[in-house]
């Protein structure tokens, strides 16, 4: 078996994206268009959440003393913080995975046509 050329390597490392709506959920690829970087796929909901509602909500929780289920104590300024940073992250990275989703189709024409171009000189040398 002959090793591909650093390129179509790549190609196939993105592949590996499409993967990405199984693993969240069938709904996180219909809503791309909504992962667009003010938004976010909140999976345990099973929705999308915008960031800025998101946002406000946290801060509600400081202010009103909410229990915070993951610290075991009231959730305070610097949770807030984290969990802002951790959602911001998330959407970042919603909208990356939903956009190499959306360029799957044309990779895999280049991918093939490298593939192509691959074998054709392999041919032509063992003729």
């Amino acid at each position: 078996m002959r090793k591909a050329p650093p390129r179509s390597t790549s190609l196939r490392q993105i592949f590996g994206r499409q993967n990405w709506c199984s693993e969240t959920s069938p709904l996180a690829c219909v809503i791309c268009s909504e992962l667009n970087g003010t938004n976010f796929y909140f999976q345990p909901r099973d929705r999308v959440l915008n960031l800025q509602d998101y946002r406000r909500a946290l801060d509600s929780f400081v202010m009103q003393g909410a229990y915070n289920p993951e610290t075991k104590r009231p959730w305070n300024k610097e949770d807030a913080e984290a969990r802002w940073a951790q959602m911001q992250k998330q959407a970042t990275t919603d909208q990356a995975n939903c956009a190499a989703v959306a360029s799957l189709p044309s990779l895999r024409l280049k991918l093939k046509e490298l593939q192509q171009q691959q074998s054709t000189p392999a041919d032509a040398a063992s003729k």
